[in-house]
């Protein structure tokens, strides 16, 4: 399964519109106690500086690979804001005359071991007027994917309004909408998809929760979100909305769709283990997880649970990087050296450390887990590199593997000390493979101490580690055979 495959919105242009904010993430500490005025005192370690609104939606289908227009007052400052983003992926481009605006700033404060302890909101200054003739309206006449956000009304104050992006909006365009009153969905009808969370939901339907007797006290935030999910559907505007989705932070999301309308639900995927939850931005990860499941024609919410589970595994709002969301969708088998070579640029970039070990791991064995423990124990990620059929059968000759490429690659996978597994086959390609995760050690068997180690020289260190006696395939399968 290829990156493009993971990340699919990989050729699509997506115009997201509504207001920017900046979303503020202070890491604290407490420092003492001030006896006089008996308050904590607390200290800032580390800060983050993010986008927010639509920009978060923004920057997120980037991360997808999307080719992303923001249409905003107030797009223009986002490259500008923090210096972090010099090293994530982005690639949208601001559209929009407003230097001078000062976007709404939503600061978050953690503590460690904690997670959030409050949050304040900070208004912006509103933007100055656009210039004559100035034309909103030329990256949605070219677009792909089209997603109103109902964040603030500055944008919509500004000039661009749902309808009019639907006038605009190319009839072949997937069309979103993420709303917070019942106005919007009257200007946006009839979407492809619509995305709340629960207290939008509750606000679109208002007195409407009285009049369906669907009372949802006492239920799960997962049951609730089914019920307002169901009954939303009946709104004018929605009822032919193929897919109607209320997410719940990290606890997933209710949905209703056209094949299947009433009380049904998804949860996200396994979060990271030892990793605290903090749902923060968790709904727009779903949102644009659910664009690229759409785009590539999936209806299992396979992406959308994945990226949302990577936003609510870290602290703060900045979008998870596309190792992080691969970590937590499981996925651990790899087939192009181009996609193990991302995966590990992410590694490196977040100061983790990688090993390597290579062979035919047919008839995986105590001798095989003894290696693979101890080449685990040398780095962060453990990353396997695996004979193809024809390698092993040139190297082992006629009748082996016994077990075929696929099955001996998911068997590697299933240890919890192997972060990756690529196939090879030959000298050639084991050689690119370990110079493309650029690992600092390589772990053989000691019978290898005598031996040529093919990509010795592209690795920081070789480690040998000793062999169990008796132990081999070739040992096994010749006792299975007499």
């Amino acid at each position: 399964m290829p990156f493009t495959e993971l990340f699919p919105l990989t050729g699509q242009r997506v115009v997201v519109c509504g207001d920017c904010l900046t979303d503020v993430s202070w890491f604290v500490d407490a420092a003492g106690v001030d006896q006089t005025r008996h308050i904590t005192k607390w200290k800032v370690a580390r800060s983050e500086v993010g986008p927010g609104g639509a920009a978060l939606v923004a920057a997120l289908a980037s991360q997808y690979g999307a080719e992303t227009w923001l249409l905003s007052r107030g797009s223009a400052y986002i490259p500008r804001i923090s210096t972090d983003f010099s090293s994530l992926p982005w690639s949208y481009r601001a559209f929009g005359d407003a230097d001078s605006y000062v976007p709404e700033q939503k600061i978050r404060i953690y503590r460690s071991g904690e997670g959030l302890l409050a949050r304040y909101d900070v208004p912006g200054e509103p933007p100055g007027a656009l210039p004559a003739g100035y034309d909103w309206w030329s990256p949605v006449r070219q677009a792909d994917v089209v997603v109103w956000t109902d964040y603030g009304d500055t944008t919509r104050r500004y000039g661009l309004r749902p309808e009019l992006l639907l006038r605009e909006c190319p009839p072949r365009a997937l069309r979103v909408l993420a709303p917070k009153s019942r106005d919007t969905i009257h200007s946006f009808p009839q979407p492809h998809l619509m995305v709340c969370n629960l207290d939008e939901a509750c606000n679109i339907l208002g007195t409407d929760l009285l009049v369906y007797d669907s009372p949802v006290v006492g239920r799960s935030p997962l049951q609730q979100a089914e019920v307002y999910a169901t009954l939303l559907r009946r709104i004018s505007g929605l009822q032919q909305t193929p897919w109607i989705v209320v997410t719940c932070g990290e606890h997933g999301a209710g949905v209703s769709t056209l094949a299947a309308p009433t009380l049904a639900s998804v949860q996200l995927g396994k979060p990271l283990p030892a990793v605290a939850v903090d749902s923060t931005g968790a709904g727009d990860a779903f949102l644009v997880g659910l664009i690229a499941d759409m785009v590539s024609g999936s209806n299992n919410f396979r992406r959308a649970a994945s990226y949302a589970a990577a936003m609510v595994t870290q602290y703060g709002t900045l979008p998870p990087t596309q190792e992080e969301v691969v970590e937590v969708s499981g996925r651990k088998i790899f087939t192009d050296v181009s996609d193990i070579q991302a995966l590990a640029k992410g590694w490196h970039q977040r100061g983790k450390t990688v090993s390597v070990a290579n062979g035919c791991f047919d008839l995986l064995h105590a001798g095989h887990l003894h290696i693979l423990t101890e080449a685990a124990r040398q780095a962060d990620k453990l990353v396997v590199l695996v004979d193809t059929d024809e390698s092993v059968r040139r190297l082992k000759g006629e009748g082996r593997p016994v077990y075929k490429l696929e099955d001996r690659m998911k068997h590697l996978a299933a240890l919890s000390c192997v972060a990756a597994v690529v196939p090879f086959d030959g000298d050639t390609q084991l050689k690119q493979c370990i110079a493309a995760v650029r690992a600092s050690v390589l772990v053989k068997g000691s019978d290898y101490s005598d031996k040529e180690i093919v990509g010795e020289t592209l690795v920081g260190r070789v480690l040998l580690v000793p062999r169990i006696p008796f132990c081999s395939t070739t040992e096994i399968v010749d006792k299975l055979s007499t």
